[in-house]
């Protein structure tokens, strides 16, 4: 269906790009989805599942490609620079946003264009099942009472979980806020006592909380989660929660519109796979699924707001 859709914008001369430039069939090989985390990171575990959809529609195969380091601009390089527009496809999310912004990397967002937004993902304040703390009110007496003694993870400076901690630490509650690159070794921090408490995604934890290693202390959404009914949420207990993480795939800039408007409609078409529904729907993610159109201006908007708030904490030099 979708190799039809392709080659029937090029009969109507829809690719603005040479003919030559690309196969009249698109795709015609392997599509490689980027994720800028480690195994076991948020984005490594969305993508890996998002590629188990993609393969039922497209008459190729999916890979996934785990790129790290530099805060994402490793993965964002690689992909703008890409030979193949299409065939490699960016996982992108805030941190992506924040490296942009802040460490004028040699490719931003502003080298990439959407293909769609897929879900929202919510963030959740949890400890190892061995802690004291059975509740945030136990936490932050305790680390009030102790200033300074006590440690929060959260993924790379100037994410949406730094910022979280950041406001957390800002708000009286004095802890050592220590960076990590990929949720999997985070959780894996915590559980360890290297690290006392963690920001993190459900997906890069639940799996750690079934198994009892693990426990949620609040929830950064804008009600309970259902499958979390018993713990609260960070307004519920005083803490701010203004911020949400949002997860988009993105393309090189000179991609052409018949190739993105392909992804587009086969990323739309996975978001109602079966399995992959039951992926996002069981890790808490909030489907909001969003055209190219709609996603590069909800990144702008995100980008807007956020380089106000790195600005106010330094990160932004005015």
């Amino acid at each position: 269906m979708y190799r039809l859709m392709m080659t029937v914008a090029l009969a109507f001369g829809m690719l603005f790009a040479p003919a030559a430039a690309m196969s009249a069939e698109f795709p015609d090989k392997t599509i490689h989805l980027i994720s800028h985390s480690k195994p076991g990171g948020g984005m490594d575990i969305i993508l890996r599942h998002l590629g188990r959809a993609l393969e039922k529609k497209m008459p190729v195969a999916v890979v996934i490609e785990n790129r790290p380091g530099a805060g994402a601009a490793v993965a964002m390089s690689y992909v703008a620079t890409s030979r193949n527009p299409g065939y490699t496809i960016a996982g992108v999310t805030n941190t992506h946003i924040t490296t942009s912004l802040t460490n004028n990397p040699p490719h931003g967002i502003k080298d990439l264009r959407a293909v769609c937004k897929l879900v929202t993902d919510p963030l959740v304040l949890f400890a190892s099942s061995k802690s004291k703390w059975n509740s945030v009110k136990e936490l932050l007496d305790d680390v009030k009472a102790h200033p300074n003694t006590y440690s929060i993870a959260a993924s790379q400076v100037g994410s949406v979980e730094y910022l979280l901690a950041y406001n957390m630490i800002k708000q009286g509650n004095k802890m050592q806020l220590i960076p990590f690159e990929a949720g999997g070794e985070l959780a894996t921090a915590v559980m360890g006592g290297h690290v006392d408490i963690g920001l993190s995604e459900p997906s890069e934890v639940m799996g750690q909380v079934t198994a009892g290693n693990l426990k949620v202390l609040c929830t950064f959404t804008n009600k309970r989660l259902a499958s979390m009914p018993d713990v609260p949420t960070a307004e519920e207990v005083g803490l701010a929660s203004d911020m949400q993480k949002v997860r988009v795939l993105m393309v090189p800039k000179k991609t052409p519109d018949a190739v993105v408007a392909y992804l587009e409609a086969a990323c739309k078409d996975a978001m109602d796979d079966p399995d992959f529904k039951n992926f996002y729907q069981s890790n808490d993610m909030i489907a909001d699924f969003k055209g190219a159109k709609d996603a590069d201006a909800e990144l702008n908007a995100i980008a807007a707001s956020m380089a106000e708030q790195l600005t106010s904490l330094g990160l932004i030099k005015k």
